[in-house]
């Protein structure tokens, strides 16, 4: 949990910058861009995904997992808990 932590955190201060031009990296994001499970498309959230929704800084997360979609995708060796990621 500690390691998840970890990189989530190193991620979301340099990943999702750095990567913005990696194929991979923005085919994940478009990928979780229609998503269900992204935050934005989701209209009524409940008290957790509130939460979860300040504490990603009012960026996108994911409702399943709770981490900010960007910073997630920007790390390569995170996956996506539902597979949608897997040929990416």
């Amino acid at each position: 949990m500690i390691n998840k932590i970890k990189t989530i955190i190193v991620s979301k201060v340099y990943g999702k910058y750095a990567m913005k031009n990696e194929e991979w990296y923005v085919k994940r994001l478009k990928t979780c861009e229609g998503c269900v499970f992204n935050s934005k498309n989701k209209k009524d959230k409940t008290f957790k995904e509130k939460v979860l929704y300040f504490l990603n800084f009012f960026n996108q997360f994911c409702t399943l997992c709770g981490c900010e979609i960007k910073a997630k995708a920007s790390e390569i060796r995170e996956k996506c808990v539902i597979n949608k990621w897997k040929n990416i």
